[in-house]
């Protein structure tokens, strides 16, 4: 059996990414015909071979396909700062000036990755009063995805070593 060489290996990754960037967004396609809840999909494979990439590409398609702005958050971060607002309030006036919906796709690094990144902003309520307590404000990236559709690719799960996310 011959030895594939480099640039073999590197066609044969595409043409695999090729082919889950079409399952996964044909997946996408139907679960939004028959009106169902979009589901989670779990990629597993070696660092490099095109998990993060293909996923923002699923993304696009699926922002070009349904005639929304596709936005990055890491884009998103940049010019809300640009703009003095918040990344939630960035995204609600882009939608009111140019009245295109976003499909935000947000790519959640979890090795780098503290609890509160997951869990929200802690905030303490009145505390003179029975009941009070702690809550947690959403992170902006929840607060967009909440109001908008998107991606969430939760990224290096499985490269998490810290006791109180492997748990």
């Amino acid at each position: 059996m011959a030895q594939k060489n480099g640039s073999d290996v590197r066609e044969s990754v595409e043409l695999e990414l090729d082919k889950l960037i079409d399952h996964v967004y044909a997946k996408y396609e139907c679960e939004c015909r028959m009106n169902y809840d979009i589901g989670s999909v779990m990629l597993f494979g070696q660092p490099g071979v095109g998990k993060t990439e293909g996923t923002r590409q699923i993304a696009q398609k699926i922002a070009q396909n349904h005639n929304y702005e596709f936005m990055d958050y890491s884009e998103i971060l940049k010019r809300a700062q640009q703009e003095n607002l918040s990344p939630a309030d960035y995204v609600r006036k882009y939608k009111e000036t140019t009245g295109r919906q976003p499909f935000v796709f947000v790519d959640f690094p979890l090795s780098m990755t503290e609890p509160v990144d997951l869990m929200g902003i802690p905030r303490v309520v009145d505390s003179s009063r029975p009941g009070s307590g702690v809550i947690y404000e959403p992170q902006q990236w929840a607060l967009i995805l909440s109001e908008n559709p998107g991606i969430l690719f939760l990224d290096e799960l499985t490269n998490v070593q810290r006791d109180d996310v492997m748990s």
